[in-house]
C-alpha cells in the first residue's frame, strides 16, 4: 500500500483495523504538566497499550498533534503520520513543549486531527476494503480561546461522526485550582467536554497539583 506501512498479512487477521489520534494541549499553562505528560507517552505507554488490548487483534497505528497558538503533528518521522505500536517513538520536548505555549486552539485542533485520521482512513479503506475505527483522545487543561469560537462547529463534526466508527475521548488536566467545582460553562471541564458534543462517559478529569500523582475523579 503506497500511503502507509499497513501490512496485507495484518489487515487479514480479520480483527479490523484501529486508529489512535492523540490531540495535546501545548498552551502556556500546561507547562504544570508538561514533565507528566512527556512520561506518560515514553515506553511505558506502549506496554500499557499492549497490556490493555489483550487479545486484540486488531492492526494498530497511532498519530498525534499538539496545538496552542498553531496546530503541529506530532511523531511525523519520515512522511509517516501514524505509527505501528511498536514503531512509535517517544514523546520528547522536542516535539512537546508548553512551556513556549501561548493561547488554546483547542476547536481547531479537534477538527484538524479528526480530519487527519479520517483522511488516513480513508486511504486505508481504499486500499483494503477495511473502514478503519478511529479513537481521537484530546488532552487538555483549558478552554477554546481562538477562532473559530464557536463550539457547535465541533459539536456538529461529532455528531455528524458515524458512532460505531468513531469515539471522542476527553481528558481534562487541572493545573487550575478550582476549575472542576466552577458553575461557569467556560470553565467548568465537563460543561466544556458536554458543550462540545463529547459524551459523558467519555469525559474524564484529573487533577494535577505539584509534586502529587495524578488521580482520576
Amino acid at each position: 500500500f503506497p500511503s502507509h506501512d499497513m501490512q496485507v498479512e495484518e489487515v487479514g487477521m480479520g480483527g479490523g483495523v484501529r486508529l489512535v489520534m492523540h490531540i495535546l494541549d501545548r498552551s502556556g499553562s500546561m507547562a504544570r504538566a508538561m514533565n507528566l505528560v512527556l512520561k506518560g507517552f515514553g515506553g511505558d505507554y506502549v506496554q500499557a497499550i499492549k497490556d490493555a488490548r489483550g487479545d486484540d487483534i486488531a492492526a494498530l497505528r497511532l498519530a498525534g498533534i499538539s496545538f496552542s497558538d498553531d496546530v503541529t503533528t506530532i511523531w511525523n518521522k519520515g512522511g509517516v503520520t501514524f505509527h505501528a505500536l511498536d514503531q512509535l517513538p517517544d514523546l520528547t520536548k522536542a516535539e512537546y513543549d508548553p512551556s513556549n505555549g501561548g493561547n488554546t486552539a483547542l476547536h481547531q485542533a479537534i477538527i484538524d486531527g479528526y480530519n487527519l485520521a479520517l483522511k488516513f482512513a480513508l486511504k486505508i479503506f481504499q486500499d483494503t476494503g477495511i473502514m478503519p475505527e478511529i479513537d481521537v483522545i484530546v488532552l487538555t487543561d483549558g478552554y477554546n480561546n481562538l477562532a473559530p469560537y464557536d463550539k457547535s462547529i465541533v459539536r456538529n463534526l461529532i455528531a455528524g461522526s458515524k458512532k460505531e466508527l468513531v469515539r471522542f475521548i476527553f481528558f481534562y488536566f487541572e493545573t487550575s485550582p478550582g476549575a472542576c467545582q466552577s458553575a461557569q460553562r467556560d470553565i467548568n471541564p465537563q460543561m466544556i467536554a458536554e458543550d462540545l458534543g463529547f459524551d459523558v462517559e467519555n469525559v474524564m478529569l484529573f487533577d494535577k497539583k505539584p509534586g502529587v500523582i495524578v488521580t482520576g475523579k
